[in-house]
């Protein structure tokens, strides 16, 4: 993942500033974080870290002395008096947060990966940093400006457990598994060999590679790859077994974290509020990645569906800025389904052009002072390969609008899409997975599952009873899940309409018993429920991402205080007198026709009172999902890649 760059960011260039007039920090690692000593140009009253209030991550500092205080991101004395010197420290991070950096993540007894810009102020642009214990080749040198590339990303503070010398620096907590730490050292190799020929240039510099062992991530891991190249990894290893399969997810994984260093820290669009665009190109060049490596094969069109439904259910007809306000994968999903589009018209141009030979022009063309370019750049490059017009249709379809998904699903079909009416392969599987984690899982944990070479495999960690650690399930109440999941449901929800438990084929010859949920929901039902509480977000929802988690016969809002009368992360079990596990049809219809009206929703929690609610915009239509049953790309052999 890479996320937005901040908007006071110093770009390379000539130093306009006098270094008398500049912020002077030092920098150095203790056991109990980062501390970093602040000496101030002149007299000031207060000194705000405003990215870091911003991000929400100012909980993890604090000052350092008598007479000061920090609120809501803010340093000033208890007195109110002005200073020119403080100390700050920075903690480990607490907690996990969607699309946001962390602030500090301890990489050995005194050793810290550090987010830099969380250390300046809006106000003041000019920096000097002194970082004795800066790790090379982290930094070229161990005092830098604010005009240089670590002041736009991640350094290491200090020692770490654990470092690689290779083409790659790799640096860990000595808590990682050695085996995964191998991992993620080839397939960083193999990706940067595979990525400088898709791209069509080489990285600047030598990448580097944090990785540290992490209780609070959702799932088995986490990447963010900084403005400056410098990628934290995030994994919770103390789950994780050495297992083919995960290795081919890892593979996966660090692919998409690498392809950032390009698409994001090398070079980026104009406007850097837009992650889908990123996010969207780092995931289909993985998924290219994959494939040369022959790890996706015959799931591809799966993934494509996969991609396709959940962007049509989450951004529906709305245009593509909206994606920032919306938490989990639809960034993900809305950004690849631009890649593919782009790769199926690429197509057209004949043995010649290809999405490869799009990308290096379009780079190739972008601003050689800070690697920034257009995104119309990229649709008029594409349109000039294939002398005819790209970007009117391109343009309409990320404004979005009524007719968007029929005008671009007939478009797919002209480019060679064979689509088929019905909820994708992995939807299946997850209508019949997802009611079994959400019961024996704890409320707030992360988990989910994978699907590779005609296997299912549950991330599960160590907290979900007889589903811990990740067990590889290969039939649902006796029919094969990889390879028959509609009929795995079907037959699921048979056997729980006449008992009470069910029994899953787990690998290696073993079987378990699971009580029944208390709802199966059809992916097209699920798929329901998604829209209509998206939707019901959107009409009071101010700023920011917004969600919701699946807990089976309910869903808890992921709101924050920001949505009115849905603040406070409530738990809604019924929405207009319909309940969610398994009257969501009727709720759908109710709903809507309640929104075209402009007249009040009720929604209920258990053992609370019900909230009111008025939806003043009229859902969009339902957009029906589709299975991908052929797609010409991506494919392993398309393209030739330039050496």
């Amino acid at each position: 993942m890479l996320l937005v760059s901040l908007s006071f960011l110093f770009v390379s260039g000539d130093r306009a500033y006098s270094e008398a007039a500049a912020v002077r920090l030092k920098i150095e690692p203790t056991e109990a974080g980062v501390l970093v000593h602040y000496e101030l140009p002149g007299p000031v009253s207060e000194f705000r870290l405003e990215a870091a209030a911003e991000a929400g991550v100012v909980a993890q500092f604090s000052v350092v002395g008598v007479g000061f205080e920090i609120s809501d991101g803010t340093v000033h004395r208890a007195d109110g008096g002005s200073f020119t010197r403080f100390d700050l420290l920075v903690r480990a991070d607490s907690a996990e947060q969607d699309r946001v950096y962390a602030a500090s993540v301890r990489l050995g007894k005194t050793a810290w990966v550090l987010y830099f810009p969380y250390l300046r102020s809006a106000e003041e642009a000019a920096f000097l940093t002194d970082c004795p214990r800066c790790l090379d080749p982290v930094l070229s040198a161990r005092s830098f400006s604010s005009e240089e590339p670590a002041a736009s990303g991640f350094i290491v503070v200090g020692e770490p457990a654990n470092r690689s010398d290779g083409p790659i620096a790799v640096v860990d907590d000595g808590h990682v598994p050695r085996w995964l730490v191998r991992n993620v050292e080839q397939s960083a190799q193999a990706a940067l060999s595979f990525h400088e020929r898709f791209f069509g240039s080489r990285v600047s510099g030598r990448p580097v590679i944090a990785i540290s062992q992490s209780p609070l991530v959702a799932n088995s891991w986490r990447g963010d790859a900084a403005q400056n190249g410098i990628i934290l990894l995030r994994i919770k290893s103390d789950t994780l077994k050495d297992d083919p399969g995960l290795r081919r997810q890892l593979v996966r994984f660090v692919a998409h974290e690498t392809a950032h260093l390009w698409i994001g820290a090398r070079y980026r669009l104009r406007s850097e509020t837009d992650p889908w665009f990123s996010e969207g190109a780092a995931e289909y060049a993985g998924l290219y990645f994959a494939l040369r490596r022959g790890y996706v094969e015959g799931h591809v069109e799966d993934e494509l569906a996969q991609h396709l439904n959940s962007c049509a259910r989450d951004l529906g007809d709305r245009p593509f800025s909206d994606l920032n306000q919306l938490k989990g994968r639809a960034v993900y999903d809305c950004g690849v389904l631009v890649q593919w589009w782009l790769d199926l018209e690429m197509r057209q141009g004949g043995a010649n052009s290809s999405l490869p030979r799009l990308w290096r022009e379009t780079l190739d063309r972008a601003d050689p002072s800070d690697g920034q370019f257009a995104l119309e750049d990229m649709f008029q490059t594409a349109g000039e390969i294939l002398d005819s017009p790209l970007s009117p249709a391109m343009a309409e379809f990320l404004e979005g609008g009524e007719g968007r998904w029929a005008k671009f699903l007939s478009r797919l079909r002209e480019l060679g899409v064979v689509l088929r009416e019905d909820p994708s392969l992995e939807e299946w599987r997850s209508a019949v997975l997802t009611p079994f984690l959400s019961t024996y899982c704890p409320t707030g944990t992360g988990f989910g599952f994978w699907t590779e070479n005609n296997r299912v495999t549950l991330d599960t960690g160590a907290n979900c009873g007889p589903l811990s650690n990740s067990p590889i399930v290969v039939t649902v109440a006796g029919v094969d899940l990889a390879t028959a999941p509609k009929e795995a449901f079907l037959s699921l929800r048979a056997q729980c309409e006449k008992a009470v438990s069910v029994w899953f084929g787990i690998r290696r010859a073993r079987k378990i018993e699971l009580r029944c949920p208390a709802s199966l929901l059809r992916p097209d039902q699920v798929d329901r429920r998604q829209r209509l509480l998206r939707h019901l977000l959107q009409q009071v929802c101010a700023t920011g991402p917004m969600g919701f988690t699946d807990l089976g016969n309910a869903v808890r809002l992921d709101t924050g205080q920001r949505c009115g009368p849905l603040s406070g992360d409530p738990i809604i079990s019924e929405v207009a007198g319909h309940n969610l596990a398994g009257d969501i049809d009727a709720a759908w219809e109710d709903v809507r026709k309640r929104c075209l009206d402009g007249l009040p929703i009720e929604l209920a929690s258990p053992g609370s009172r019900p909230r009111s609610m008025v939806c003043a915009n009229p859902m969009d239509a339902f957009q029906p999902t589709f299975q991908v049953e052929y797609s010409p790309v991506p494919r392993r052999r398309l393209f030739a890649l330039s050496p």
